[in-house]
């Protein structure tokens, strides 16, 4: 398991599964371990493991967990995303993933006109920073999504006794549930599709492993974890365009825990941000007095944002829990800040 940084595997070099990359980023992750290095070096990287993560169908978090775990050799590594994948990749998209190591090759992308979002809905993404893609998942997969989640977590949506008992994949309201056919239907829904490529102004995009979500209603005496408005993304300027999305799988009031976003913020954060005193930390802000909105909407309903927006799932205070899916798409090589600030 010791690997010596200066000697990390070529990112062209390839294991069982043929796919670049892959054995550099887990001898990167072993030097981590093994304290050879920290998580900042080779920042460069970082575009590129989003996309070999997107390719394979996995999520980062649930992998640096198995490795800093499981210790895994590189062949247990690449077994292991195999299973997650039900035993195949499609060869394609491994294909284009390596291709971007192709000099020759290079990955084009094409402007669009047309699609789901209109007119007045393409003005409140610039105007707002988010837009509401109505029934962009049908009543029957967002019910099939549901059940998935409650027998996956053990609870049951109509025992109240059900929904407050601990799970080792469900960390506050995620819920560490990324692989499943019915999850993977979700993504690839033509409407939700659509309405990324108009944002990006591209096709070719590429859907990640999103986390699912479970947001039991408060009670009085349970310590239930809320998140205060935040950003997932470096505050380092400029801030690159970015997206973030959320499946409603249940109809989600304001009381319900809608997600509650700072509309607009993305037109001022590159101001508000220079206008803060240098030895002031804009996370430790008080985001309230910003001004939020929540987002309510149906089941079936998505939500994209800009992720310049401060946001966060609101409280639940309904009487039934709340239930979504994360969904998020990108080009091949999305443009990110190398520095966390």
């Amino acid at each position: 398991m010791n690997v010596d940084h200066t000697f990390l595997p070529a990112t062209t070099e390839m294991g069982s599964l043929g796919v670049f990359h892959l054995k550099r980023y887990w001898a990167r992750q072993c030097a981590v371990l093994n304290q050879q290095i920290t998580h900042d070096h080779f920042p460069d990287e970082w575009p590129l493991d989003n996309f070999l993560f997107n390719t394979l169908g996995i999520g980062i978090e649930q992998t640096l967990r198995f490795i800093f775990r499981e210790k895994p050799g590189f062949d247990e590594f690449e077994n292991w995303i195999l299973q997650l994948n039900n035993g195949c990749i499609d060869k394609a998209r491994i294909d284009e993933f390596n291709s971007v190591f192709n000099e020759n090759a290079g990955l084009t992308h094409q402007e669009l006109s047309v699609g789901v979002l209109g007119k007045e809905e393409l003005q409140q993404w610039q105007q707002e920073g988010y837009v509401i893609i109505r029934n962009a998942v049908s009543a029957e997969d967002c019910e099939a999504t549901v059940s998935l989640i409650e027998s996956y977590l053990a609870i049951d949506r109509q025992r109240p006794d059900t929904w407050y008992t601990e799970h080792p994949q469900r960390n506050g309201i995620m819920v560490e549930l990324y692989q499943h056919p019915q999850l993977e239907r979700n993504r690839r829904s033509p409407r939700i599709v659509s309405a990324y490529e108009q944002l990006w102004k591209q096709k070719g995009l590429h859907a990640d492993a999103g986390k699912t979500g479970f947001s039991p209603p408060h009670r009085p005496g349970i310590v239930y974890p809320v998140s205060r408005l935040h950003w997932d993304v470096s505050l380092q300027l400029p801030i690159p365009f970015g997206t973030q999305g959320i499946l409603y799988l249940n109809d989600t009031t304001e009381s319900g825990g809608a997600l509650r976003v700072v509309p607009g913020f993305h037109n001022k954060i590159t101001e508000w941000l220079q206008q803060l005193p240098e030895d002031v930390n804009p996370r430790d802000e008080n985001l309230e007095k910003l001004g939020t909105r929540s987002i309510t909407a149906g089941a079936g309903d998505f939500v994209i944002w800009h992720h310049a927006l401060p946001h966060a799932a609101g409280i639940n205070q309904a009487a039934t829990p709340r239930f979504v899916q994360y969904i998020n798409y990108t080009p091949a090589i999305m443009p990110i800040q190398s520095l966390w600030v």
